[in-house]
């Protein structure tokens, strides 16, 4: 009998040890045409909140929604008012006292870390302009011929020389950020 007892307890013993070292590590699995992007700010981000939402293996707008109802907050906690979140990604604040610089961006950098704000957004308005991971490069110059704003033979690697090599632009800027917004004109 006490052998029976033995046997049952270290059986028992080993299957709770296993099933529950098992939960413990186990990390998301991503899949999908943005699996190695999740997956790599996964493993960068040390905040609680972005690591959630990254191991759905998707943002959606209400996650942000609410990374940016916390910044937003916690901004507030620090006395900046008129805290914005655009839709292209970029933010502003107005702070009515005045502070130098380093300290709003001190402040501002802490605000963001806590919820994970800057990994989450990093993946975030890439997935939604472009949801197949297409090349970035060639889906802006593709937007950019179909608006008329480069000639047809216009490529990659003539879009890539321009910023390499500092030239100006030749091209329309509002069509230049519309396409840099939007190149697949999935938000019109």
């Amino acid at each position: 009998m006490k052998r029976i007892f033995a046997t049952l307890f270290l059986a028992g013993t080993l299957l709770a040890a296993c099933s529950s070292g098992q939960n413990e590590s186990a990390e998301p699995e991503f899949s999908g045409p943005w699996a190695a992007e999740l997956e790599q700010t996964y493993q960068r981000t040390t905040a609680d909140f972005a690591k959630k939402v990254l191991a759905k293996g998707t943002i959606t707008d209400k996650d942000m929604a609410e990374a940016q109802q916390s910044v937003r907050q916690c901004m507030e906690d620090e006395g900046f008012t008129d805290i914005t979140f655009n839709s292209d990604g970029s933010s502003s604040v107005a702070d009515p006292q005045n502070r130098e610089q380093s300290k709003t961006e001190s402040a501002r950098t802490k605000c963001m870390a806590q919820v994970g704000y800057e990994d989450l957004e990093e993946v975030y308005y890439p997935m939604k302009i472009n949801p197949e991971n297409l090349d970035f490069a060639t889906i802006i110059v593709d937007c950019l011929k179909d608006k008329g704003a480069v000639q047809q033979s216009f490529t990659v690697q003539d879009f890539d020389l321009m910023f390499q090599n500092d030239q100006e632009i030749p091209i329309n800027q509002d069509i230049l950020k519309e396409c840099n917004t939007d190149p697949l004109g999935l938000n019109q």
